[in-house]
């Protein structure tokens, strides 16, 4: 599967460049940031789920160091 990580943003928030970290249950981060790619000119942002075991995971989607979404 691709693209199982997605930011739907604000018409505002076209063209930001945005990486997205997975946090475990026990807030630590798992591997290192991923590059979110946006699908056109949408603000809508798509990103490839790293292989990590089988649990429950957050997400959160970064344009620099300001959070801009979770999930």
């Amino acid at each position: 599967m691709a693209n199982e990580l997605k930011y739907i943003g604000l018409d505002t928030q076209s063209g930001l460049t945005l990486t997205a970290e997975i946090y475990a249950e026990d807030g630590t981060i798992e591997g290192s940031a991923i590059a979110a790619t946006e699908v056109g000119s949408t603000a809508i942002y798509v990103a490839d789920m790293p292989a990590v075991a089988a649990a429950t995971y957050a997400i959160r989607f970064f344009n620099g160091s300001p959070v801009v979404g979770t999930g």
